[in-house]
């Protein structure tokens, strides 16, 4: 087969039936609205002269082709001990006829710097965040590369450059994540020390119904995933779960904030 009958011959591909050629233009023509939009909103952090994108570029561009996040289960990961060391997702990215494209599984753990003092549901949305992007990435990351930006995503690289590293850990057993979830890891988190286990979510023991709706609406809910997150830490509540409470379709969410305070009002009525 010759170069030119290559070029000529369709193949499927995220555009729909398409050429060799066909795809470059239609990617090089997503790629100049992508490198403009991240330019002036900056969607990306400069790490070693590099520009890798933030997770609400890598969404853009999803957005661009058709092809949208769907987070499929966030869980705790638990150590040997059976102490949570910090939280995993898995996100797939599904196309509008709803065919799975992409997909990809994060962590975030205690033991990285940044996050060894954070509580569990920020660590659980950084994980479903990493997901994403990491996700978005492998159907999508030959785009960002002709916008003019690095295919590892911002949330996948530490300060120095790296891919996102952690620390030594200190007096605490090497991680074994228990993939039987969440049957055998229900039993481990009832075995676990009740004082690890409150580290990680770090509600006071006698707390009051009045003290908690006070640190539930004090909790920063910047987007959709630290809603539903949140929503699942705290009440047990599924994505479907918020969105009946809230009342409206998740692309009509303008306030993250506004709606978390919804669910609580919601959750925490009848404990006066």
């Amino acid at each position: 087969m010759t170069t030119e009958t290559t070029a000529l011959t369709t193949l499927p591909t995220i555009f729909g039936q398409a050429t060799a050629s066909q795809v470059l233009a239609l990617a090089k023509e997503r790629a100049v609205i992508l490198a403009d939009v991240i330019k002036q909103r900056h969607l990306y952090v400069t790490i070693r002269s590099r520009d890798h994108v933030l997770v609400e570029g890598w969404t853009f561009l999803g957005s661009m082709v058709g092809l949208f996040p769907t987070v499929v289960w966030s869980r705790p990961v638990l150590g040997a001990d059976g102490a949570i060391i910090g939280a995993e997702a898995r996100v797939e990215v599904i196309s509008a006829s709803g065919d799975v494209r992409g997909s990809a599984e994060a962590s975030c753990l205690y033991d990285e710097d940044t996050w060894a003092e954070r509580p569990f549901y920020a660590l659980r949305s950084m994980a479903q965040t990493r997901a994403t992007s990491k996700a978005l990435r492998l159907p999508l990351g030959f785009i960002m590369v002709l916008a003019g930006y690095e295919a590892t995503p911002a949330e996948e690289v530490s300060e120095d450059g790296d891919r996102v590293v952690r620390r030594p850990a200190q007096k605490q057993a090497p991680r074994q994540v228990d993939r039987r979830y969440p049957a055998a890891q229900a039993v481990a988190r009832e075995k676990a020390p009740a004082q690890r286990v409150e580290s990680a979510t770090a509600p006071p023991a006698d707390e009051t119904p009045t003290e908690r709706e006070a640190r539930l609406l004090a909790m920063p809910i910047h987007n959709i995933g630290d809603l539903f997150t949140a929503a699942m830490s705290e009440f047990a509540l599924n994505r479907s779960g918020v969105l009946t409470i809230i009342g409206k379709p998740q692309p009509d969410i303008a306030d993250a904030q506004e709606e978390w305070a919804t669910v609580v009002a919601s959750q925490l009525g009848g404990e006066a």
